[in-house]
């Protein structure tokens, strides 16, 4: 049975454009000249007919220009041979221009986009395209592995620089009395730690700190780090609100302890009327 133009495109979007698609490509495959398996046969719409055009693209090796008309007109006539209708364009392009899926399935909406926006072009061969994701996929996990072993040796680094100058300043603060020297040692200690680990703490501001008399001021609380950037970054004496607890731990214990700096009891919502009378006669001495 010989179907019209019309009717084989009306079957595509009926039962499903690879059924039918594959037997014009299966047709145009079979032509001498044409490589195998690398042609897409496609359905573009057009408005004019209210249907749409078939478009068939097939690959080939063949560069003389005679002999691709003649592949050209060969493959026409095997589709009307075929299925009785001839195709409305048959173009002939170079050789890895049909873009196949991983599993080597046409991918008729991709070349139908690249049709439509005149984008078709040779692309690099399947195991080229391969070898450049493999590429690129070990470049990724190589700087992963670069990122965290930079991390682990900076890591490294601030753990030695701290177990390094913890003992001077537990003993600067031991011959210390408390008060204001012991806080300068403290934030002496900060500033030689970051500076030795290669932080600088930049400051936006500090001129508005020295026109102050009495502030409080309120920080996002990150990480365990923050205490140290603050005392090596804010350029007036100043004293932490920190929970009790925290006196219980030796070093953190002594510097709250030594320096003066106020401690709350962090027990609910409550502990903030029962602190702020024990919390007003330091405050009033800073």
């Amino acid at each position: 049975m010989l179907l019209s133009h019309a009717n084989l495109l009306a079957n595509v979007r009926a039962v499903g454009e690879a059924l039918c698609a594959q037997e014009v490509e299966a047709l145009a495959s079979a032509v001498p000249g044409a490589r195998p398996s690398r042609v897409a046969a496609l359905g573009i719409a057009d408005a004019a007919t209210g249907t749409e055009r078939l478009v068939v693209i097939a690959e080939t090796r063949q560069q003389d220009p005679a002999r691709r008309e003649m592949l050209q007109r060969a493959v026409r006539d095997a589709i009307v041979s075929g299925i009785g209708s001839p195709p409305d364009e048959v173009l002939i392009s170079d050789a890895c221009t049909v873009l196949k899926t991983s599993s080597g399935k046409i991918r008729r909406n991709a070349m139908r986009e690249a049709y439509l926006k005149d984008t078709l072009s040779a692309q690099p061969p399947e195991a080229w395209r391969r070898a450049r994701l493999i590429a690129a996929d070990l470049h990724a996990r190589a700087g992963a592995v670069a990122g965290w072993l930079g991390r682990a040796i900076f890591t490294g680094w601030i753990l030695l620089v701290l177990a390094a100058t913890l003992p001077v300043l537990w003993n600067a603060l031991a011959v210390r009395a408390p008060g204001r020297l012991a806080a300068r040692a403290a934030r002496g200690w900060a500033r030689l730690a970051l500076g030795v680990c290669g932080l600088r703490p930049r400051v936006a501001g500090a001129e508005h700190l020295l026109a102050l008399g009495s502030a409080v001021l309120i920080a996002n609380h990150a990480s365990y780090l923050d205490p140290v950037v603050l005392m090596a970054a804010i350029p007036v004496p100043f004293h932490f609100v920190a929970k009790r607890a925290l006196t219980g731990y030796p070093l953190i214990g002594t510097v709250i302890r030594k320096a003066g700096h106020v401690t709350i009891e962090k027990t609910g919502l409550s502990f903030i009327a029962g602190a702020s009378g024990e919390s007003a006669l330091p405050v009033e001495n800073i």
